[in-house]
């Protein structure tokens, strides 16, 4: 045997098949998203394409994404991995209750734990900004909000469902 593994095997040896739910942990370098890495073919890759490029023999085409139907990161198990385009990775993510800012857009308004605002200062805020006698940036220094808040509340990009 040779002094030398070749690359499927030092892919290979970095990976855990014991992870729970059947996943297989990458167990080496990972990117700042969680996502492993290596360098194969002398080029930087996304463990996940190398794990289906040793696999199944597929090549993750540009433009494309590696879904994981587990949903751990880390995860190199072809059985749940599956080749998508960013839409339907995103459609993924939300389909299991996944989306981070879902529960932003879920809450409106004063039921959003951010709001520095009532429903009522809005109406005030929109009322105030129909007079002459009072410019936006006053009214954003009543009301303690910058002034492209007061702006977008006048527009009615922000606080659309009041």
């Amino acid at each position: 045997m040779g002094r030398h593994k070749s690359q499927e095997d030092r892919f290979w040896d970095a990976v855990d098949k014991n992870g729970e739910n059947g996943c297989w942990i990458w167990m080496n370098s990972l990117d700042h998203y969680g996502y492993g890495q290596i360098c194969f073919n002398q080029r930087k890759m996304k463990a996940t394409h190398v794990s289906l490029l040793l696999t199944r023999g597929q090549v993750v085409p540009e433009g494309m994404h590696c879904c994981h139907k587990c949903d751990v990161r880390s995860c190199v198990n072809p059985e749940h991995l599956f080749i998508g385009t960013p839409k339907e990775n995103i459609h993924d993510m939300i389909s299991k209750g996944r989306n981070p800012l879902s529960s932003v857009r879920a809450s409106h308004g004063e039921k959003n734990g951010s709001a520095k605002l009532t429903e009522r200062e809005v109406l005030e805020i929109r009322r105030l900004c129909n007079l002459k006698e009072v410019t936006q940036r006053e009214i954003a220094r009543m009301f303690g909000v910058c002034l492209g808040m007061v702006e977008q509340i006048r527009g009615r990009r922000a606080w659309r469902h009041i």
